[in-house]
């Protein structure tokens, strides 16, 4: 039985078929194929199910494409774009480690799949300031490399995130508090351009392009390679802390405090998820965070004072640690668990198998001011902002026909709590209005990018670069000025 996983939403479903392209797209294919003969994949090919099962929601892999492209090099990207711009009916995809578990981001039904996981590579400069590495693979194949190094990047918090998407859509890591977003890091990409040029993009020459670049998904192009920041790094302290539901006001209350006050010059981290295997025990399972093997007193701040039941927190390495709404206080945290809670059990009684977990992660006001001082953001982030926090829900369940209710019901909690946050919004003056959907966590139906300050300058500049509308040929998150206007007017 299939595993199925919904990071919020899972905004479509579907049903088990074979591949049924158009006579377009069995063109494309075959034009790539005769172009790079080797690394050309139909379903009936080993490398084809290989890379079409390789996702984190394992029920994309019904989406089945035509034929599946694993490139190498940028030359080889660039062949494949110049093939689609000639057959503007097919639709394609960009795949790179596989996270995104939105339908049609990385996935695609009877189009052209460029995934990207052949192109896997981390070097680090001789002074050990910057890296370049390859949006294939994930995060702990870069890590790996660099830890024995005494280096690390600015990356994915769990190893099994991609790295593509992770650092076009912002990526947010136990490092942010100290260094900003993943992209911000970002000095140099190389990427395939709309016309199918090669391009060397420098974040010092191009200011707009930029800060779209750094939170906009893959838009503007296909990168092939990122250049980035790196910083010293050793043995790190961290794990998991396990603390049951009757300790639940104590958790709720440091969160709020933490993200307020972080400590520690953003040297410590915190996620903090309540697990609810629905009809049974409710759990909070707190991933916890300190750069460097000893965490000063009062690292975590409350948290320091809450004993959990297990505890799983040692000194490791960064390669071992890697296997938004505004801050507001701690009764909103308390609602937000009870609608969470109502919900949830509103659902158990017919749906018993599947698990809901919901996450809050710190946002600390530094990453703001962090970002600006490195050229800025497609989430339009300053350094005036306050504190934020982001709030994730996850399903897991094994049984297809759960499908569409388990849709219904993140949708619902999703309403509830967007609804209680705009209330809040209208009720108290010094709660920050600007409050941009975090791309990397966002479902298919929420529209971020019109959530940016800057979306419509962005939106511009995209029809500027991709005047024929290549890329808005893929299912990921794009800018839509009539959609900008409506929201912002």
């Amino acid at each position: 039985m299939l595993t199925r996983y919904n990071h919020f939403v899972l905004a479509a479903f579907f049903a088990s078929i074979s591949a049924a392209p158009t006579p377009s797209a069995k063109q494309a294919c075959e034009a790539i194929k005769k172009a790079v003969p080797s690394k050309l994949f139909y379903p009936s090919d080993k490398s084809y199910t290989t890379e079409n099962t390789n996702y984190y929601n394992i029920g994309l892999a019904e989406l089945m494409p035509a034929c599946i492209f694993q490139p190498t090099t940028a030359q080889e990207v660039s062949t494949a774009v110049k093939i689609l711009n000639s057959t503007p009916d097919v639709k394609f995809a960009v795949k790179s480690g596989g996270h995104d578990p939105n339908a049609g981001h990385s996935s695609v039904k009877d189009g052209v799949l460029i995934a990207l996981s052949q192109m896997q590579f981390t070097r680090l400069s001789s002074d050990k300031k910057t890296a370049e590495f390859g949006p294939g693979g994930h995060w702990n194949d870069i890590q790996r490399k660099l830890d024995p190094l005494g280096a690390a990047v600015v990356g994915g918090r769990l190893g099994f995130v991609g790295v593509g998407g992770y650092m076009m859509q912002g990526g947010f890591s136990f490092l942010s508090g100290q260094y900003g977003m993943a992209a911000d890091q970002v000095q140099e990409w190389e990427m395939v351009l709309p016309n199918a040029t090669i391009a060397n993009i420098k974040a010092s020459d191009h200011k707009l392009l930029t800060e779209a670049l750094r939170g906009s998904g893959d838009q503007f192009g296909i990168t092939t390679k990122f250049t980035t920041q790196a910083y010293p790094m050793g043995k790190v302290w961290g794990g998991i802390r396990i603390f049951l539901g009757s300790q639940k006001d104590a958790l709720y209350e440091a969160l709020q405090d933490f993200t307020a006050n972080p400590p520690n010059n953003g040297k410590s981290a915190v996620i903090f998820t309540h697990t609810q295997p629905l009809g049974l025990l409710n759990v909070y399972a707190l991933f916890f965070f300190h750069d460097g093997p000893t965490p000063a007193k009062g690292a975590f701040g409350k948290f320091d004072d809450i004993k959990p039941t297990i505890d799983l927190c040692q000194v490791r390495t960064y390669l071992e640690m890697s296997l938004t709404l505004p801050l507001v206080d701690t009764k909103f945290f308390m609602d937000i668990q009870e609608l969470w809670t109502n919900v949830t059990s509103e659902f158990s009684a017919k749906h018993g198998s599947v698990t809901a977990t919901i996450a809050f992660q710190p946002f600390p006001r530094t990453i703001g001011k962090l970002s600006v001082a490195r050229g800025g953001n497609a989430m339009g982030l300053t350094a005036n902002d306050e504190p934020r926090f982001i709030i994730e829900m996850a399903y897991l369940w094994g049984d297809k026909s759960f499908d569409a209710d388990v849709l219904k019901e993140s949708k619902t909690f999703a309403d509830r709590l967007l609804s209680h946050a705009n209330e809040l919004k209208k009720k108290v003056p010094k709660v920050e209005k600007y409050t941009p959907y975090f791309m990397n966590d966002a479902a298919e139906d929420q529209d971020v990018t019109s959530s940016y300050r800057n979306a419509a300058q962005f939106a511009k500049l995209q029809q500027e670069i991709d005047p024929k509308g290549l890329f808005r040929r893929t299912g990921s998150f794009q800018y839509d000025m009539a959609k900008i206007k409506a929201v912002q007017g």
